[in-house]
């Protein structure tokens, strides 16, 4: 019999009698995960019956260790100069639009900033009450 590793660690996936199920979260201090399917069906098990089982195996599509099996972790310096350049550029607008400061720290804002248009004192990402979108 092979003895390979389960993770049961927030966000990996097990597949358990051929459904794919994602642990929502662990509760190691009561021996038991929460599981969630793709369709939002819940079930809490116990360790105990995940390592048991003999239907459970780790899902190697996604999770952190099955995702990359081994491998480097994908990092932004994968990516040419140019793009990581882009990749800066559109996160700053990003952090902008929602904090109003482009570092995303209001304690530490750059000259001119917040733009009135994007200062979170006097502006919102949500609409009035009432209104629609």
């Amino acid at each position: 019999m092979a003895v390979g590793l389960l993770d049961v660690s927030p966000g990996a996936a097990v597949v358990l009698d051929g459904v794919r199920w994602t642990v929502e979260r662990q509760e190691p201090h009561l021996g038991r995960v929460q599981l969630v399917t793709a369709d939002g069906v819940r079930e809490q098990v116990s360790f105990r019956f995940l390592v048991n089982h003999p239907g459970c195996r780790a899902a190697t599509d996604t999770g952190a260790w099955g995702a990359n099996r081994g491998r480097q972790e994908v990092s932004l310096r994968d990516l040419p100069d140019d793009k990581q350049r882009l990749v800066r550029l559109r996160f700053s607008h990003l952090m902008e639009v929602n904090t109003g400061f482009r570092s995303g720290d209001r304690l530490r804002p750059r000259p001119g900033e917040p733009k009135p248009e994007y200062d979170p004192d006097r502006t919102t990402l949500t609409p009035p009450a009432g209104e629609g979108r």
